[in-house]
C-alpha cells in the first residue's frame, strides 16, 4: 500500500486489511492468482519510491502500475491470466461505475454491509464477478 504523508513524502507499508465492505472501499477487483505471496512483497518492497517531493508527477497509481508490470513479468510470482494494465484500469472503473449506477454506493446499502460482506468484487483473471 502507498501512503503519502503529506510532511514525509510518500512511503511503502506492508499492511494487512480487511476484504469486507468499509466507506473506503468500493469494490474489489482481482487481477491475479498470486503464486508466491512472500516473493511478491519483497518485490513490492523494492519498487522506487521518489525521495520527498523530487518528482512532482509521482503518486499511488504510478507506484502501483509499476509494481504490477514487475510482477507480472515473473509468472512464478503470479498468473494475470495475460492482463494488462489498460484492460484492468479500464475495467476496473467501468465496474465500479456500474455499481454506484446500481446503487451500491448508497448510505443504506453500505452501512448494511460494512465489516459484514466483502464488497462487490470482479474477478478480472476469469472475467467474472464473484457472487458472495
Amino acid at each position: 500500500m502507498m501512503t503519502k504523508k503529506f510532511d514525509y513524502g510518500w512511503f511503502f507499508q506492508d499492511l494487512e486489511v480487511s476484504m469486507l465492505t468499509t466507506q473506503l472501499i468500493l469494490v474489489r477487483v482481482k487481477i491475479a492468482e498470486v503464486v508466491d505471496s512472500l516473493r511478491l512483497r519483497e518485490l513490492f518492497k523494492t519498487v522506487p519510491i521518489p525521495e520527498g517531493e523530487s518528482d512532482p508527477d509521482f503518486n499511488c497509481v504510478v507506484w502501483t502500475r509499476e509494481a504490477l508490470q514487475r510482477a507480472w513479468a515473473d509468472s512464478s510470482l503470479v498468473d494475470t491470466g495475460g492482463l494488462t494494465w489498460e484492460t484492468l484500469k479500464t475495467r476496473s472503473l467501468e465496474y465500479a461505475d456500474r455499481k454506484v449506477a446500481e446503487g451500491f454506493s448508497s448510505k443504506e446499502v453500505r452501512e448494511a454491509s460494512i465489516g459484514v460482506l466483502p464488497p462487490p468484487t470482479l474477478d478480472l483473471v476469469t472475467n467474472e464477478e464473484i457472487k458472495v
